[in-house]
């Protein structure tokens, strides 16, 4: 009876925790408005997510960073990320994030600086692995 008696008060507790939650929420316009934003964000960026995910730049950095990883002696590692294509070799980070304007490139360093800049899918891979690993 007494586990019964325990586990009714958990329960009640994190009902009691979930509407807090929610009447905050409520109450608080501005998250609403940010998850607007963030919502039409995305959907302007979405044609530039998918070229991304799908263009030859993407496949031909995808070889050219095996390759460049090869001839320095480190892995790069590459993963998605949502819509964000995220290298990772020797400390260093290059995220290629799509945005409503285009591509942009963010270069975060091994001291923590960050760098970003546009990116041109129709250039070459190569110049991105350069202006990053160098």
């Amino acid at each position: 009876m007494l586990i019964i008696k325990k586990d009714m008060d958990f329960l009640d507790n994190l009902e009691n925790s979930l509407k807090n939650l929610e009447s905050r929420e409520e109450r608080d316009s501005g998250a609403i408005q940010r998850q607007q934003d963030e919502r039409n964000r995305a959907a302007q960026a979405a044609p530039w997510a998918e070229k991304l995910r799908n263009s030859d730049y993407t496949r031909k950095l995808f070889d050219e960073a095996s390759i460049t990883g090869h001839r320095l002696r480190a892995k790069v590692y590459m993963a998605w990320l949502g819509d964000v294509l995220r290298l990772e070799a020797k400390g260093r980070w290059c995220e290629l994030r799509p945005t409503p304007s285009g591509i942009e490139a963010e270069f975060i360093l091994p001291d923590g600086r960050s760098q970003k800049e546009s990116l041109d899918l129709t250039g070459a891979p190569g110049e991105l692995l350069q202006h990053w690993l160098a």
